[in-house]
């Protein structure tokens, strides 16, 4: 566009128009926006030279995504993160080497690092290498590397190629988010003549916080899940609100015999926000309060409607190999333990009592059965559906052995605990956003003004994406739609302010920080990785002939070793050229005639 404004300056000038490109198919394949350009160009009497600048396409791998893995994050806890590696290229790569660093950033102390936020620094933890044998070409292979972070903050992963022919995509990061636990809240309804045991609560809450001492009775050497249970009894739904609420990254109702209105929509909202719920029945629930309230025709949160208790009745179990199991499972990753294809874990657990489906009732489109019993009605034994942006999970038994014996070490012991763990791990996953955007894009951050000070402070990538450049800056105000007009807050860094201040742009590829002050001075930071997009990555090429023949301008395709590549060499008369050829024949006329017309001394004269 620039070019087109230009040569439409002047039109009685004979201009000469470079487009340096690779021919890239992504860029001129649908390349109408191109041809507009180049016809304007046509008008003003522009000649247009495409110059292909690579001869065929390179070799390129790109590593496509960078993400942690479902699972409890917190700090000490082993973490999964994956990188997939796609083969752009027009042959198999072999022996690619992948190699996986994590940083940890350590925490702001104001007495050592006082204003300068630049100053609190990364440090590399572990570095790990992936051999991957082959890449076919198109692609997509993909490993996962364990990481594993001392302390609780915003810490970085880092994956990296060997540099091809683009080396901006053999790099990627990605922000994961290490909070110092995952509190989760355990509502037990259960009661034996009236008064509450929390029977169930004791069974999950052993399962998140193991009282698992190591050697010489060091609980710091025990076993740590990173879940922290709260345990309250059904009331608290009532009262509980909505940013408490929030603040557990699941909420399980355990035998809960009914909830009033206010709990409901409590936990509708926490839900559709994101939040995950389980529902596991028992003696004390009430089926039709549950229809009514919370199936509520489809459209509550409980996934299936429940009719009446039954029995499962089982024959001779002495020779439990041989026994069919209780409940068949699909393909899921709460009950992943089920499907390794052996079957003793299934065998090992009975199912003692459950609840029919009410009568009629379907799956919806929201909703997905994963586990049904071996009666005659193959009654669903867990059910899951969406709700919102959240999961829901229904369990048709007991946490507490008293439907089945799953919980008891004796019996299915070692599956409950991996199940209740993977359970957690995936209604917990919605909440754990991870700030990865593409290179170019606006990340900003929302505050409350009045607990937050208008000062920010900006980390935007130096010239290394783990280099640091701080900016401050007053933040602007923020959307204050259903908040107090003025309240919030906002502070961004946008790409279309590299004209203003190439310091605030994000048009290059790292880490940026967030650092927003509270009034009592105390800094937090909002890490982002941007990284380049893997549309980028695609060097595929449209054949010169193909683009000749699709686009409706004059223009010329030469390469870079072409001798057409300098204007003088072109077909056309271009009075610029004429204009240096008489220069240059006036330049050396006028030394042949200074030459002639001065003083020679004659061969032999003295000195």
């Amino acid at each position: 566009r620039v070019a087109t404004t230009l040569a439409a300056e002047d039109e009685d000038e004979t201009r000469l128009v470079y487009v340096l490109t690779d021919l890239r198919r992504s860029e001129w394949e649908n390349a109408s926006q191109i041809e507009q350009q180049f016809q304007l160009l046509n008008k003003s009497n522009a000649d247009v030279r495409v110059i292909d600048c690579a001869a065929q396409q390179q070799p390129n791998l790109a590593i496509t995504q960078l993400a942690p893995n479902e699972g409890t994050r917190s700090p000490g806890v082993p973490l999964f993160v994956t990188a997939s590696v796609k083969n752009f290229g027009p042959g198999v790569a072999a022996n690619v080497e992948l190699t996986v660093t994590s940083y940890a950033y350590e925490n702001y102390d104001p007495l050592r690092h006082g204003d300068d936020v630049a100053a609190v620094k990364p440090q590399s933890l572990d570095q790990r290498t992936e051999t991957i044998p082959s890449i076919a070409v198109g692609e997509t292979v993909s490993r996962r590397v364990q990481v594993r972070f001392p302390y609780a903050g915003q810490h970085v992963v880092e994956a990296r190629l060997a540099d091809d022919a683009l080396a901006a995509d053999n790099l990627r990061y990605s922000v994961v988010d290490f909070p110092a636990g995952e509190p989760v809240l355990i509502v037990d309804g259960h009661a034996v003549d009236g008064i509450p045991d929390q029977r169930n609560a004791y069974f999950l809450a052993a399962v998140f916080q193991p009282d698992v001492r190591g050697a010489g009775g060091d609980a710091s050497t025990g076993v740590r899940t990173g879940v922290i249970p709260t345990i309250e009894p059904p009331a608290r739904l009532r009262d509980i609100t909505m940013e408490e609420l929030q603040s557990y990254r699941a909420v399980y109702l355990l035998d809960v015999p009914q909830l009033d209105t206010a709990a409901i929509r409590n936990l509708e909202q926490y839900v559709q926000a994101g939040g995950g719920l389980a529902f596991f029945l028992g003696d004390s629930v009430l089926p039709s309060r549950y229809d009514e309230e919370l199936f509520a025709d489809g459209k509550g949160l409980l996934p299936m409607p429940i009719g009446e208790r039954e029995l499962l009745l089982h024959g001779e179990l002495d020779d439990a190999d041989d026994r069919a199991p209780d409940f068949e499972t699909v393909d899921h990753p709460v009950l992943s333990i089920f499907n390794t294809g052996d079957a003793r874990f299934r065998r090992a657990v009975l199912i003692g009592t459950y609840f029919t489906a009410a009568d009629g009732w379907t799956p919806s489109d929201s909703t997905k059965v994963l586990a049904t019993l071996r009666d005659e009605a193959r009654t669903p034994w867990v059910v899951e559906r969406q709700y919102g942006q959240g999961r829901v999970m229904l369990f048709n038994t007991t946490v507490a052995p008293l439907w089945n014996n799953w919980a008891r070490g004796d019996g299915g012991g070692p599956s409950f605990v991996v199940t209740m763990l993977q359970l957690h791990a995936y209604l917990a996953a919605p909440l754990r956003v991870n700030e990865s955007e593409v290179v170019g894009a606006r990340i900003a951050r929302r505050f409350d003004a009045k607990e937050h000070s208008q000062e920010v402070k900006l980390v935007v990538p130096a010239i290394t994406p783990l280099g640091r450049k701080p900016i401050v800056e007053k933040a602007a105000p923020g959307d204050s739609a259903g908040a107090e007009a003025g309240r919030l807050w906002q502070a961004a860094i946008d790409a279309d302010q590299a004209e203003e201040n190439s310091l605030r742009s994000t048009d290059r590829q790292g880490i940026y920080e967030i650092w927003t002050a509270k009034n009592t001075g105390e800094l937090s930071p909002k890490r982002f990785a941007l990284n380049i997009d893997p549309r980028e990555s695609d060097l595929a090429r449209v054949a010169p002939q193909q683009l000749v023949g699709d686009l409706q301008a004059k223009f010329r395709i030469e390469g870079t070793n072409d001798s057409g590549f300098d204007a003088s060499t072109s077909g056309a008369s271009d009075v610029s050229d004429w204009i240096l050829y008489a220069l240059i024949a006036l330049l050396i006329g006028e030394q042949m005639l200074a030459y002639s017309a001065g003083y020679h001394r004659a061969r032999g004269a003295a000195a």
